[in-house]
């Protein structure tokens, strides 16, 4: 599979009978669009921002590792982050929770819980897997920040 076709840009667009000048001008439109969106995401001069966006892929560990042991759930993920120094809005949170689900790491369910209906979140045989060499590799890294 091309690397495209996860992007809606299949192999059937990239044949050279397609190529005609409006469709090649969709198919870069479409590429640099995607690049803009997800690939080149500036963070900016806010020292806040810049430390959220390096701290990012350290929350994604911790989510994954939070729903490997139960259920999760948005709210409770942000207070917990919170009693760990991490500020996270819902805006910021629950996109990294449906990304890591998209990849397949984890999986939601509604449930009731208080007369509310939750999402709930745990992690996929997948997302076990990817803890369990994440965790080695974390663990080597702090060895040597850590000294």
């Amino acid at each position: 599979m091309p690397w495209c076709a996860g992007y809606g840009l299949t192999s059937a667009l990239l044949d050279a009978e397609q190529l005609t000048r409006p469709n090649l001008r969709g198919i870069l439109l479409s590429i640099f669009d995607i690049c803009t969106r997800y690939m080149f995401k500036p963070v900016g001069h806010n020292p806040e921002t810049r430390e959220q966006h390096f701290l990012s892929g350290v929350i994604r560990i911790r989510l994954l590792h939070h729903a490997c042991k139960g259920p999760i759930f948005g709210l409770g993920m942000i207070e917990e982050l919170q009693r760990h120094g991490y500020n996270l809005s819902a805006g910021t949170l629950y996109p990294m929770l449906h990304r890591l689900e998209q990849t397949g790491l984890l999986k939601s369910r509604a449930i009731q819980l208080h007369g509310r209906t939750r999402k709930a979140y745990r992690a996929t045989p997948a997302g076990r897997k990817a803890m369990a060499r994440t965790r080695s590799r974390v663990k080597v890294l702090f060895q040597e920040i850590l000294g």
